[in-house]
């Protein structure tokens, strides 16, 4: 079967279909992304899916149906309504328990009996008020966590960036919102408003000090920095690494799409069965076999942007010519060129350069009787650049290099020597 297939038509309802082959003489599977339309009108049942999944698999499902910033909101606004359910338990429950102590002041028990009971339906009152008070704050820190996410998601959504000013902008936001809704007054509001601007900024600099540190977003799992000084979004990352750095896009369609190829046998192209092993069971050594197509990935619904967001790239500057002093200070409006460059972030992403290695490897496996160490006129030589690693193929037939060269996926830099 040939593997090299141009993507399905797109269907009346906008939807784009990509053929994966398998294996080779097998069935043809192919997949298909929802539109934008259909992500937003059904992102409030996959949120409930999310949050009523039973087991890991149906969790997993659910959550690669969401985007990002959805996920982060939602766990955000689960951590604020944990934390509000224990803080309103302990004062609902200690202010109960000065009532009820207030209440009984003047008729207390005189027997042992007396005051067993005493205790026990202080225990019970305490309990009733601590449940209904932590509920109460729960709702509350849970809204108010929830829309600090919402808030920063959508400010990174403007600005097409994670930076730390966007989680001050935020904080401010969620502030102005508590003072509004609790009707403060006006220096309990300023100090509401100078808590939030002081938490949110902590909060931004320990993300882009991670950020910095480790060359990934903190709260997203898709999100990588670039040497500009700020952390992209998916859909800004996907327009610069296309257009600038030329590596492959690893992303939630990749993923959908791997799950759906079908494990292959680590063997030669005849399909020879493995070898049981004395005194061992039989190894299934199985592996995914990735077709051209794959790297082609259709970008998810909030995924999809135009290349005009992609900005100039300036040679790659070493991470100590950067001064922690600009960091600290404005990083992201002086436009820092501390972080890493890209090809030093895509080097620590080891899940990608796993399987383009495999895959290289898989190449290479499949194609070893054509490998010849001798060198002679008939040979051809070429290497295979991946990040930080170097390929070197050597096969002993010039069409069958060509192939070799045509299977691979796009983005790779290939040259001859």
């Amino acid at each position: 079967m040939d593997n090299n297939k141009e993507l399905g038509p797109v269907s009346p309802n906008g939807v784009g279909t990509l053929p994966v082959p398998t294996a080779q003489n097998a069935l043809t599977t192919s997949f298909s992304l929802p539109p934008t339309t259909s992500y937003y009108t059904s992102l409030p049942s996959n949120v409930l899916a999310y949050i009523t999944a039973r087991n890991s698999k149906a969790r997993a499902e659910a959550r690669s149906q969401l985007s990002p910033e959805v996920i982060w909101t939602l766990h955000l606004g689960f951590a604020g309504a944990l934390g509000g359910f224990m803080t309103g338990f302990y004062l609902g429950g200690r202010q109960r328990s000065y009532q009820f102590l207030a209440e009984n002041a003047h008729r207390m028990p005189k027997t042992v009996a007396g005051w067993y009971y005493y205790h026990k339906y202080k225990n019970y009152e305490i309990a009733h008020f601590g449940f209904k008070s932590g509920f109460k704050y729960a709702g509350r820190f849970g809204a108010i966590s929830a829309g600090f996410g919402a808030s920063e998601a959508l400010l990174e959504a403007l600005t097409g960036r994670e930076s730390w000013v966007n989680t001050v902008g935020a904080g401010l936001a969620a502030s102005i919102a508590f003072s509004a809704a609790s009707r403060l007054t006006y220096q309990y509001a300023k100090y509401a408003v100078l808590f939030g601007l002081c938490s949110s900024f902590a909060v931004g600099m320990l993300e882009d000090t991670y950020a910095y540190l480790y060359g990934r977003s903190v709260k997203y799992d898709r999100h990588e920095t670039v040497r500009k000084g700020w952390v992209l979004s998916p859909a800004i990352k996907m327009a610069h690494r296309s257009a600038c750095s030329g590596l492959l896009l690893i992303d939630k369609a990749f993923q959908e799409t791997k799950r759906q190829l079908m494990l292959v046998r680590r063997n030669d192209e005849k399909g020879v069965p493995n070898v049981k092993k004395k005194g061992e069971q039989q190894r299934k050594s199985r592996q995914y076999l990735y077709p051209p197509q794959v790297a082609q990935v259709i970008p998810a619904p909030w995924q999809r942007v135009s290349t005009e967001f992609c900005f100039r790239t300036s040679p790659p500057v070493n991470r100590r010519q950067g001064n922690w002093a600009r960091f600290f200070l404005l990083p992201t409006l002086y436009n820092c060129n501390i972080f890493p460059s890209t090809e030093k972030v895509a080097a620590k992403m080891p899940k990608q350069i796993k399987e383009i290695k495999d895959f290289l490897m898989t190449a290479r496996r499949k194609d070893a009787k054509s490998v010849k160490i001798k060198k002679n006129a008939n040979q051809v030589k070429f290497k295979v650049r991946c990040s930080k690693y170097l390929y070197t193929l050597v096969v002993a037939d010039a069409e069958k290099a060509e192939k070799l060269k045509q299977s691979l996926p796009p983005g790779l830099e290939v040259k001859n020597i």
